[in-house]
């Protein structure tokens, strides 16, 4: 009855829906592994996948089978997706606790600040020069202040450099990023929506930002204890993990929105809040990240297809938005390279600015949000940012894989 009322369509529809659903689910999961075993992630197999129904939709059309309505404006599979992105800045900001931001040294803020500031100028003045529209301009240059922690943790972890003070560093500084990020967008939203520039409405949406990073680590004291302990008592185990952690990343996306800050930003903080105090009454051996692992697993998937889905492949291929696509990954590439300069002297200033590069999912909503929510971006665009994330995401673990060969082979020889 449930998905009947929020529908709105018949028995067959949302059967054809959950059918369609179930198969490309099996597709994203089939793709995922086989990115994996590439060493590659499975984000970039989900957005390829994405990309390549998004190409091949004209010609099924043509055969009666129309993907658009299938897949990428169906009202089950968008509202699954939605809650997938939720889940995954939720889990993001699981993987950090604000007892981590506060021992980050100088040596992160600053990278993080340059990885932040730098890559926002140089995509925001080639937007500029290519003739497109402030808001635009900056919109793509918010884009490009993003780093993917989770993508950049994998990478390190497997190179068995995540737990050295460079990775270490690398990791707080990806965490300020992101936050910082986020900010940013909720800042760039709310001027987009505004129409023009009120210093007094992006004061306002700067505090109510700041206030709530800052503010969700009395929401954690002051809710999460003791709500975790009461839904402890009732509920042991991996169920009790779930319902609390769900509520509570429900209760930051919603605090959020009610801000007028994206749900997102909520859903971040409310996971950076959670600390491993918060689930050991629950009296089992897993984290709050293993618990909701099932939940990316179907969730984040169809988000990331959906998105590859809105890629105007054949406008993305015409020349000067090819053009602009390849200059904005370079740009990529070399703002968060230079991010490296911020680390103290004895640090591999090149293996953290690499670290650094990957936009991964973080960028991706930065595209998605300035397509959908503040609608300034057009679908050329969309795809240019979509472009420069896969790029950025691809070239970050071999650039740090041969890197790291390089340093080792260079210590052999001494």
């Amino acid at each position: 009855m449930f998905l009947f009322a929020a529908v709105g369509g018949t028995g067959e529809h949302i059967g054809e829906s959950l059918l369609w659903a179930a198969g490309l689910l099996l597709v994203a999961f089939v793709f995922g592994r086989l990115f994996v075993k590439l060493g590659q992630a499975a984000v970039l197999a989900w957005i390829a996948l994405g990309i390549g129904l998004s190409a091949a939709a004209p010609t099924l059309l043509k055969n009666g089978i129309d993907l658009e309505q299938h897949i990428a404006h169906d009202p089950i599979i968008s509202a699954l997706a939605g809650l997938g992105v939720i889940v995954l800045l939720f889990v993001a900001g699981l993987e950090n606790t604000y007892g981590e931001m506060a021992k980050v040294g100088v040596s992160a803020f600053l990278v993080a600040i340059l990885g932040m500031a730098v890559p926002f100028g140089l995509g925001f003045g080639l937007a500029l020069l290519f003739g497109m529209e402030v808001n635009v301009a900056i919109f793509i240059g918010a884009a490009m202040t993003a780093t993917s922690v989770g993508i950049t943790k994998s990478v390190l972890t497997d190179l068995g450099l995540a737990k050295g003070k460079d990775g270490r560093t690398v990791l707080a500084a990806a965490v300020i990023d992101d936050i910082g990020g986020l900010i940013i967008l909720a800042v760039v939203v709310g001027l987009v929506s505004s129409g023009g520039v009120d210093a007094g409405g992006i004061l306002l949406l700067v505090v109510k930002a700041i206030a709530l990073v800052v503010g969700g680590k009395l929401i954690g004291i002051t809710i999460a204890g003791p709500m975790s302990r009461l839904t402890g008592r009732y509920l042991k185990g991996i169920a009790g993990m779930a319902f609390f952690g769900f509520v509570i990343m429900l209760i930051g996306a919603g605090v959020a929105r009610l801000l007028g800050l994206e749900e997102i930003i909520g859903a971040f903080v409310a996971g950076l809040m959670l600390e491993e105090v918060h689930w050991k009454q629950f009296h089992h051996d897993w984290n709050m990240e293993e618990v909701f692992k099932p939940f990316e697993e179907v969730l984040v998937p169809l988000f990331f297809v959906l998105v590859g889905m809105q890629v105007d492949v054949a406008t993305l291929l015409q020349g000067e938005v090819l053009l602009f696509g390849s200059l904005l990954s370079l740009l990529a590439i070399i703002g968060k390279v230079v991010s490296g300069l911020g680390a103290g002297r004895g640090s591999d200033r090149m293996m953290i600015g690499l670290s650094m590069v990957p936009r991964g999912e973080v960028g991706i909503v930065f595209a998605l949000i300035g397509i959908t929510t503040a609608a300034v971006l057009s679908p050329a665009q969309f795809s240019q940012i979509i472009f420069m994330v896969v790029v950025t995401t691809f070239f970050a673990p071999l650039a740090l894989s041969l890197h790291a060969k390089r340093k080792e082979k260079n210590k052999i020889s001494k």
